[in-house]
């Protein structure tokens, strides 16, 4: 069983459980596990919360309580139980339903909730708010943080500021950012796969790390086993578009010499499905490989948190789009309860990072492409 996803905090236990769970960029630097986390620490260091990566990061406050905080996405998914004062954590919704079980610990039913995921449909194969299959449960929003206490578990809105910078002058910095981490990873050790499609934004993320080596004069990298650029044959408009662009900049698609992945068990491939993607991500797509630290994967997905993802099915605005969902449902009641979740996530208070953006992109950036790019 994975044990990265085996995790559980309570109100009814000591604070065993690590401090830090996943990975973070600080920087240019790069913390990855607990014992990376520790020797982040112990080497002086501030941890910056609200950061790039996938983690979650437990502190400590002055007042006695502790802080639960994810990545600045919410890439790392955070389920939490609420009963009177007895309140469970975990990465896991199926980890912390059967912690609250074997505690005698309510779980009650929320029908309409179940019955959305009945649905192949793009919009229904992940949550549309913070609402799970039990009432009792719920997911953290990417812009929410925990608190937990003697008095329970409250949420928090996480504090975030808008930058002033020109695009141009963001721009710069994000690719300088990006840059040093890509060398980063690469003089650590480490291993780069970057997923090539023909989309744009597949192509951006290239365009990147082809910019950092060439500038740095290490373009050689790019037939070394340190990076794997992978484009299926099989999609083949895809794979002709790539190819193009392996030609043109010279470096080989689908390396051979590419650094190896562990293959995971049948057992190992469930148990991962299973504990990560039940509450999250419906389509049964179990991972062929181990949870590897030493290969960071780049790709495009969630780019469309920059562009009208729902209008592109053709069922014009947002509204429209979600009321062709109402043959997913038994009958008006339950689809009507469904709505009135989803409703209430979009009508939430929109902080200053987010109050310019449309309600369909922003619903997008808090459920789909949080749980689709992070499957």
């Amino acid at each position: 069983m994975p044990a990265l996803l085996d995790i559980i905090y309570s109100s009814d236990a000591s604070p065993a459980a690590p401090d830090f769970l996943g990975y973070a960029f600080q920087g240019s630097d790069l913390v990855i596990s607990a014992e990376g986390y520790a020797d982040f620490i112990a080497a002086g260091h501030d941890f910056l919360r609200d950061s790039d990566g996938c983690y979650l990061h437990v502190h400590p406050l002055a007042s006695g309580e502790r802080l639960f905080s994810t990545d600045f996405h919410g890439y790392f998914p955070l389920f939490y139980y609420r009963h009177d004062t007895h309140w469970l954590v975990s990465p896991s919704f199926e980890v912390l339903a059967r912690a609250a079980h074997q505690r005698g610990l309510p779980l009650t039913l929320r029908d309409h909730q179940l019955q959305a995921w009945s649905s192949p449909a793009p919009l229904t194969q992940m949550p549309v708010s913070a609402c799970t299959p039990f009432n009792e449960i719920d997911m953290l929003s990417y812009d929410q943080e925990i608190i937990t206490g003697p008095s329970g578990l409250r949420l928090r809105q996480r504090r975030r500021n808008v930058s002033a910078d020109s695009y141009a002058d963001a721009l710069a910095g994000l690719i300088a950012t990006w840059g040093g981490r890509i060398l980063t990873i690469l003089d650590g050790g480490m291993a780069i796969r970057a997923d090539l499609s023909g989309g744009v934004d597949s192509r951006t993320v290239l365009a990147v790390i082809y910019w950092t080596l060439q500038s740095a004069g290490r373009l050689d990298l790019l037939s070394s086993d340190s990076i794997f650029v992978n484009s299926h044959p099989g999609m083949i408009g895809d794979y002709e578009v790539a190819s193009s662009i392996s030609q043109k900049l010279g470096f080989p698609l689908n390396n051979p010499q590419r650094r190896p992945y562990v293959m995971a068990s049948d057992d190992e491939a469930f148990a991962t499905w299973k504990q990560y993607n039940l509450a999250r991500y419906s389509p049964h797509i179990l991972p062929l490989t181990t949870l590897d630290s030493a290969i960071v994967t780049f790709n495009g997905v969630g780019g469309e948190e920059h562009r009208p993802f729902y209008e592109r099915f053709g069922r014009g605005s947002l509204g429209q789009y979600i009321a062709a969902y109402r043959a997913t449902f038994p009958d008006m009641l339950a689809f009507g309860r469904w709505m009135g979740d989803l409703h209430e996530d979009i009508d939430l208070p929109v902080p200053p990072y987010d109050h310019r953006m449309p309600a369909a992109i922003r619903h997008y950036r808090r459920h789909r492409s949080r749980h689709h790019t992070a499957k």
